[in-house]
Protein backbone atom coordinates (compact mmCIF):
# COMPACT_ATOMS: atom_id res chain seq x y z
CA UNK A 1 0.00 0.00 0.00
CA UNK A 2 1.59 3.14 -1.06
CA UNK A 3 1.25 6.50 1.03
CA UNK A 4 -0.83 7.85 -1.78
CA UNK A 5 -3.34 5.17 -1.43
CA UNK A 6 -3.47 5.68 2.58
CA UNK A 7 -3.29 9.38 1.95
CA UNK A 8 -6.63 9.11 -0.08
CA UNK A 9 -8.26 6.77 2.13
CA UNK A 10 -7.85 8.74 5.47
CA UNK A 11 -9.12 11.95 3.31
CA UNK A 12 -12.23 10.28 2.08
CA UNK A 13 -12.94 8.51 5.45
CA UNK A 14 -12.27 11.92 7.33
CA UNK A 15 -14.44 13.53 4.69
CA UNK A 16 -17.39 11.56 4.72
CA UNK A 17 -17.75 12.18 8.95
CA UNK A 18 -16.94 16.05 8.61
CA UNK A 19 -19.85 16.24 5.90
CA UNK A 20 -22.53 13.66 7.00
CA UNK A 21 -23.39 15.97 10.27
CA UNK A 22 -23.47 18.89 7.74
CA UNK A 23 -26.21 17.38 5.53
CA UNK A 24 -28.22 15.98 8.52
CA UNK A 25 -28.62 18.79 10.90
CA UNK A 26 -27.22 21.60 7.87
CA UNK A 27 -29.57 20.90 4.97
CA UNK A 28 -32.46 18.22 6.26
CA UNK A 29 -33.42 19.61 8.83
CA UNK A 30 -32.39 23.37 8.39
CA UNK A 31 -34.07 23.65 4.86
CA UNK A 32 -36.25 20.75 4.85
CA UNK A 33 -37.84 19.46 7.88
CA UNK A 34 -38.05 22.94 9.74
CA UNK A 35 -37.81 26.26 7.33
CA UNK A 36 -40.56 27.98 8.91
CA UNK A 37 -38.90 28.24 12.25
CA UNK A 38 -38.35 31.22 13.65
CA UNK A 39 -35.03 32.87 14.36
CA UNK A 40 -33.73 32.66 17.92
CA UNK A 41 -32.92 35.67 19.60
CA UNK A 42 -29.66 35.14 21.32
CA UNK A 43 -30.12 37.98 23.72
CA UNK A 44 -33.20 36.98 25.54
CA UNK A 45 -33.11 32.89 25.21
CA UNK A 46 -34.51 30.55 27.32
CA UNK A 47 -35.86 26.61 27.54
CA UNK A 48 -38.33 27.96 24.42
CA UNK A 49 -36.04 28.74 21.98
CA UNK A 50 -33.49 26.36 23.17
CA UNK A 51 -32.58 25.25 19.46
CA UNK A 52 -34.67 26.14 15.98
CA UNK A 53 -32.89 23.72 13.98
CA UNK A 54 -32.81 20.52 15.38
CA UNK A 55 -35.72 20.40 17.81
CA UNK A 56 -37.80 20.01 14.54
CA UNK A 57 -41.95 20.99 15.12
CA UNK A 58 -42.88 18.48 16.78
CA UNK A 59 -42.59 20.33 20.12
CA UNK A 60 -45.10 22.68 21.44
CA UNK A 61 -43.20 25.86 21.95
CA UNK A 62 -45.44 27.00 24.90
CA UNK A 63 -44.62 24.74 27.32
CA UNK A 64 -40.78 23.02 27.13
CA UNK A 65 -39.29 21.37 29.55
CA UNK A 66 -35.88 19.85 31.23
CA UNK A 67 -33.56 18.95 28.25
CA UNK A 68 -31.17 15.93 29.55
CA UNK A 69 -29.43 16.84 26.24
CA UNK A 70 -28.66 20.46 24.55
CA UNK A 71 -26.80 21.19 21.47
CA UNK A 72 -27.45 23.98 19.10
CA UNK A 73 -26.98 23.39 15.70
CA UNK A 74 -24.78 26.43 14.71
CA UNK A 75 -21.39 26.75 13.13
CA UNK A 76 -19.21 26.65 16.38
CA UNK A 77 -21.21 23.25 17.19
CA UNK A 78 -19.93 22.02 13.59
CA UNK A 79 -16.32 23.03 14.49
CA UNK A 80 -16.19 21.37 17.37
CA UNK A 81 -17.69 18.57 15.99
CA UNK A 82 -14.64 19.05 13.29
CA UNK A 83 -11.64 19.40 15.92
CA UNK A 84 -13.73 16.10 17.64
CA UNK A 85 -13.23 14.04 14.53
CA UNK A 86 -9.62 14.67 13.92
CA UNK A 87 -8.52 14.26 17.21
CA UNK A 88 -10.49 10.98 17.63
CA UNK A 89 -8.84 9.46 13.74
CA UNK A 90 -5.65 11.12 15.53
CA UNK A 91 -5.99 9.09 18.20
CA UNK A 92 -6.92 5.91 16.86
CA UNK A 93 -3.88 5.84 14.37
CA UNK A 94 -1.78 6.80 17.06
CA UNK A 95 -2.50 4.24 19.36
CA UNK A 96 -2.92 1.59 16.09
CA UNK A 97 1.10 2.61 15.54
CA UNK A 98 1.68 1.52 19.06
CA UNK A 99 0.48 -1.61 18.99
CA UNK A 100 1.47 -3.03 15.75
CA UNK A 101 5.32 -1.21 16.99
CA UNK A 102 4.98 -3.58 20.40
CA UNK A 103 3.34 -6.72 18.91
CA UNK A 104 6.22 -6.11 16.58
CA UNK A 105 8.81 -6.65 18.62
CA UNK A 106 10.36 -3.18 17.32
CA UNK A 107 10.47 -1.57 20.77
CA UNK A 108 13.74 -0.84 22.65
CA UNK A 109 13.21 -2.23 26.19
CA UNK A 110 16.51 -0.08 27.87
Amino acid sequence: MTWRTVAVSSAVGIATLLVIPYLHIGILHLMIWVPDKDPVDKANCRCTCWDTVFKGSYQNQNDIGYKHFYFNATLQTYVIWIITVCHMIALYEAVKYLWLTFTSGDIRTN
